[in-house]
């Protein structure tokens, strides 16, 4: 059993909770990840990641923790009515939209959860190697396709993340087309404060992109040549002549293209609006980039324009009369064949880029469906490799057992306290002798306070007051033990519950007396299953089998009621919990195994030197499942107990079948037998 998952498992949703603090529904349900919307405001309303099988690699768990940091941070963050409004634009608009807005919640929520920070950057390299290259791959060699890949990893590069950042340093000339049109708007990006500003920032880049391409921006260079560059310009009136020479050239806007310092370092993560002064180089061949802005430093994005615009009238006025101008200058001499049809107009790569989205790069575009679809996938993966799956643990309950008032007589405890007090004093007193022997008072000498300590008198002579000692008392009861008791249907039978429930409270009782700290927990399923769940049927889990190719080992809710927790005391009313069990209807299923992993965790996360497991039980695990995997999962789970130093013993009630599960074991059909049978295991376990 991988601990550390089992430990994931139970915390992730109530982590997921207390950062959302605003009610979604966080579940694990089977192999599949995925995010419910309400489909009126396009609000997530449930996220479900897979349940982690025990096999599952570290870097599928720190995705799956990633991916639910991003949805909570959608929750957190994110403006529905424009998330909504954007979607009624259109198709494009809200893709794009989703692109941006994805970069802004996650910059929000590692400002608000800095904790998360590690998990989504774990996640960022998990979209990447998952998602981005093997797409990428797919579509090479079509620019369009290329486009709708890597639109995901250069907002994200734009935007400061270095994962992308460093991923994009290879891949920029390969949309360069695209880039020179989106231009200077790329330098917004990592500006973005709200989900209205990232929707005004899409509906322009979207516009941009379906401007048609000016003379000379379509590149007819091969990946790499040129990259970063843009064309000069004539200068404007009022301009130095030394400023439109032609050396001034403004880069590209993509991450490492900002500020440098004086030495020449490295670049900014970010993009800036800086103009930077560079030779021709010897082809005297321009590149494409974007065009500058009418003051020519960059300063006219910090304004943003009207919505749906991409920018202003004079910006792609300006863009128009450059192109022109680059004729005039002999800049479209260098333009190879490639780049002219049959008419001689310039070929534009960027024509008709929407229908990429609709093809292969459609996933690679989504972050949420494809990081959810990639999970999927690996989790299911894992699962067939795995020895023990479950479809979900949502409805497994552990709780205080609920005594119904209304069917309460006060006979009953008086009937339990009858039949185990004539056996609690003999326990007590043999546990006491053990203890006794084992304890040691040690006096350390060397203190400051204390009993004076006449053979340290002599440190006085050099100033030192260290001259009293202490008594040190080493106890043996800082011992944990746990009951964990059998309440599985077939306990019904020949009075098995009863005599389970009195060997418990007899125990109880007796550990009580000498301050060892224990708790008694049951074990049992919730009466008809899973199938019986609101929105769940034995069709959809059947579904889900046949879709990951193997059963699953269990899907039947858990239930493990709590008789005496490790906190509490036997007062009345726990003890009514014992004494009202044989008269109440819940036994049903029981599985073994996990139920064994879950007490084992309890009881080590009590601080104690021993630790103690004892199983009551009258035979093996049998819930709806997988009843072979059922059977060796018990094995393997005790075999985990005793690796973790919890010392674990089976108490077969009226039954040898625990010597089938448990190396150290003991058969108990009568009460009587009860102190000679448990005080012999308590007496080596001790000792």
């Amino acid at each position: 059993m991988n601990h550390d998952i089992a430990v994931l498992r139970e915390v992730c949703v109530k982590i997921t909770q207390m950062l959302a603090g605003m009610g979604i529904r966080v579940t694990q349900q089977g192999m599949k990840a995925f995010v419910e919307t309400d489909k009126r405001t396009l609000k997530p309303q449930r996220v479900n990641i897979p349940f982690i099988p025990d096999n599952a690699t570290e870097d599928l768990i720190l995705a799956i923790q990633g991916f639910i940091d991003h949805e909570v941070a959608h929750i957190l963050f994110s403006d529905w009515a424009q998330i909504k409004k954007g979607a009624a634009i259109g198709e494009r608009v809200a893709q794009m939209h989703n692109i941006l807005e994805d970069t802004l919640i996650e910059r929000l929520m590692g400002r608000k959860f800095p904790g998360s920070v590690y998990n989504i950057e774990r996640l960022h390299g998990f979209f990447i190697e998952h998602i981005t290259k093997p797409a990428l791959a797919r579509v090479a060699g079509d620019p369009r396709g290329e486009f709708a890949v890597l639109i995901v990893p250069a907002c994200r590069a734009w935007s400061g993340q270095k994962a992308f950042q460093d991923f994009m340093a290879g891949h920029w000339t390969t949309i360069e087309p695209f880039v020179n049109k989106i231009g200077n708007l790329a330098l917004q990006v990592p500006k973005l404060t709200t989900t209205a500003e990232t929707l005004d920032l899409a509906i322009k880049i979207v516009k941009a992109l379906n401007e048609p391409m000016g003379k000379g921006e379509g590149s007819g260079k091969g990946a790499g040549e040129g990259a970063g560059k843009a064309k000069t310009r004539k200068a404007k009136p009022g301009e130095d002549d030394g400023e439109a020479s032609g050396t001034a050239r403004v880069k590209t806007p993509k991450p490492g293209d900002g500020d440098e310092d004086e030495k020449g370092g490295a670049s900014a993560p970010a993009p800036t609006d800086e103009v930077e002064l560079e030779d021709e180089d010897e082809e005297g061949a321009p590149a494409a980039g974007p065009e500058d802005d009418e003051s020519g430093d960059g300063e006219g994005d910090e304004t943003a324009p009207p919505a749906g615009a991409p920018g202003d009238d004079e910006g792609d006025d300006e863009g128009g009369d450059e192109g022109d101008e680059g004729d005039e200058d002999g800049e479209g001499a260098g333009e190879s064949a490639g780049e002219s049809d049959g008419d001689g107009e310039a070929f534009d790569p960027t024509a008709g880029w929407e229908g990429a989205f609709d093809g292969e790069g459609s996933k690679a575009a989504d972050f949420d469906e494809g990081v959810a679809e990639i999970l999927s996938t690996k989790a299911t993966e894992a699962a067939a490799g795995s020895d023990y799956v479950i479809f979900t643990k949502d409805w497994d309950r552990i709780e205080p057992f609920a005594v119904d008032t209304a069917h309460w007589s006060d006979g009953f405890l008086t009937t339990l306290d009858e039949q185990t007090r004539h056996m609690v004093g003999v326990m007590q007193k043999d546990i006491e002798r053990m203890m006794a022997a084992r304890s040691q008072v040690i006096k350390v000498p060397g203190h400051r306070s204390g009993r004076l300590h006449g053979a340290s008198l002599h440190r006085l002579t050099v100033k030192d007051d260290r001259v009293f000692r202490r008594t040190q008392e080493a106890r043996s009861d800082d011992v944990v033990v746990t009951l964990l008791v059998d309440n599985s249907g077939s306990m019904r039978i020949g009075g098995k519950i009863q005599l389970a429930t009195t060997a418990a409270y007899a125990l109880s009782q007796t550990l009580e007396r000498v301050a060892i700290k224990h708790e008694v927990i049951g074990f049992t399923t919730s009466g008809h299953g899973i199938a019986h769940m609101p929105g769940f049927s034995r069709a959809l889990i059947a579904a889900e089998e046949e879709r990951i190719g193997r059963k699953f080992s269990r899907w039947e809710p858990l239930y493990m009621p709590i008789y005496k927790g490790f906190t509490e005391r036997l007062t009345p009313n726990v003890k009514r919990r014992f004494a009202f069990v044989p008269h109440k209807s819940f036994l049903a299923n029981n599985i073994d195994g996990e139920c064994v992993e879950i007490a084992t965790r309890r009881n080590l996360a009590v601080r104690g030197s021993r630790h103690v497991l004892m199983v009551l039980s009258d035979g093996m695990p049998y819930g709806e499942g997988d009843h072979r995997e059922q059977a060796a999962h018990l094995k393997r789970a005790v075999a985990w107990a005793e690796k973790a130093k919890v010392e674990t013993v089976g108490i077969g009630i009226m039954s040898e079948e625990v010597a089938r599960f448990y190396p150290k074991h003991m058969i108990l059909n009568d009460i009587a037998a009860l102190p000679r049978l448990v005080m012999s295991e308590l007496r080596r376990i001790l000792q």
